[in-house]
């Protein structure tokens, strides 16, 4: 799995946090990294978040700001209510996995 966040915490901090919750996280882009590659380059737009750069083909993010971000850029973006007790659903729902292969 791959955290895209603007924290400006550790790659190794998130991991930790992450992995007490059975989350394992192989990569970490967090706000520093973003800025150098996104933001330094000229290759990509300036914007929050360009999970292109990443690699990144579905981003997940309760910020409709990073939507409509999403939106003029050109990359998917599922935004995710913090309250929404269904996120997980809409994630998969989002990326194709059908209800009897998730396991939910």
């Amino acid at each position: 799995m791959l955290i895209n966040t603007s924290s400006g915490r550790s790659p190794n901090a998130l991991r930790f946090w992450l992995r007490l919750y059975g989350i394992k996280v192989a990569e970490v882009i967090n706000q520093p990294t973003h800025e150098r590659v996104v933001w330094r380059e000229r290759r990509y737009p300036r914007c929050t978040k360009y999970p292109p750069a990443f690699g990144i083909d579905l981003h997940v993010d309760d910020s409709e700001g990073v939507e409509i971000e999403g939106r003029m850029h050109g990359f998917r973006v599922l935004v995710v209510s913090p309250d929404d007790r269904e996120w997980v659903r809409r994630v998969l729902d989002a990326v194709g996995v059908p209800a009897a292969d998730s396991h939910l």
